[in-house]
């Protein structure tokens, strides 16, 4: 209630519909409040979270509501449902451990992240949630369970990268293959991605804009001239300076990007000289 958007019934019809109208099948359902940490938080001015979550009290307790499904009203009962509550919560993160001495976020002590790993939080208790989340001890104390992750190493950032089937490597790999362009990357590249999305902790998301910033100049050169490359090779190196990578063209000769586009920035001077010298 006082959001732009869906409601709770809203949510219960779509578990309602999922189950082509099996209104039991829908009652053992599971639904995530996903960042559930920015419900009235004073941080981010949400004058309306409070009565938000004092919304879902009964929901999470168990009650009954009436939703609509093919022109028919029913009442869907919440106490079977599974319901799991997460967000981020870097507000507990930040207080508990300043509250307790220590510190968080860049530059922080090997005690609490260390250069091999992502942010590293303290254990949370539900008191925690309260003292230093501002949640209502009624919404969380009918969470019975938490569930803290750790956060990423280097190789669970370089299982997403080479493992997973949402890679962006793979989506990148398959966008050269359509201009009949092999994409190809060494260690030194992975290692230099990972690197990067520690330093930048914010999880794997940072190993898309890394990947994306480091192939984004590349992607365009392949895309104008893909007749002339049949390779691109991407290094440690080019992390760092997203010219610095290696094209071959279709005769097998090796240039890197960075003398390509000096080439380029050479013959367009030229080309202005003569147009001057013949003016």
């Amino acid at each position: 209630p006082g959001y732009v958007g869906a409601d709770i019934e809203d949510f219960l019809e779509r578990l309602v519909i999922k189950t082509n109208g099996d209104i039991k099948a829908a009652e053992k359902g599971i639904v995530v409040l996903d960042e559930i940490d920015k419900k009235g938080s004073k941080d981010n001015g949400d004058v309306s979270g409070k009565g938000a979550l004092n919304s879902l009290l009964p929901f999470l307790h168990g009650t009954t509501y009436d939703i609509k499904y093919n022109g028919r009203t029913y009442q869907f009962d919440t106490s079977n449902l599974t319901i799991f509550a997460t967000g981020a919560f870097t507000d507990i993160a930040n207080k508990k451990t300043l509250d307790e001495g220590h510190s968080i976020g860049f530059g922080i002590s090997s005690n609490i992240g260390s250069t091999n790993e992502d942010v590293k939080y303290p254990k949370f208790e539900i008191d925690d949630f309260v003292k230093y989340g501002e949640m209502p001890i009624e919404l969380i104390g009918r969470f019975t369970t938490i569930a803290q992750l750790t956060g990423h190493t280097k190789e669970s950032l370089k299982s997403i990268l080479l493992d997973s089937n949402i890679s962006t490597l793979d989506s990148e790999k398959n966008l050269f293959k359509k201009y009949n362009v092999e994409l190809e990357w060494d260690d030194s590249y992975i290692d230099a991605v990972v690197d990067r999305a520690i330093e930048l902790k914010t999880g794997a998301r940072s190993l898309k804009s890394t990947v994306e910033n480091s192939i984004k100049e590349v992607r365009w050169e392949v895309m104008s001239n893909s007749e002339l490359f049949k390779k691109v090779l991407l290094t440690g190196n080019t992390v760092k300076d997203n010219l610095d990578c290696v094209l071959i063209d279709r005769d097998g000769d090796v240039f890197s990007l960075k003398e390509i586009r000096d080439a380029l920035e050479e013959y367009e001077k030229q080309k202005v000289k003569v147009k001057k010298r013949e003016g």
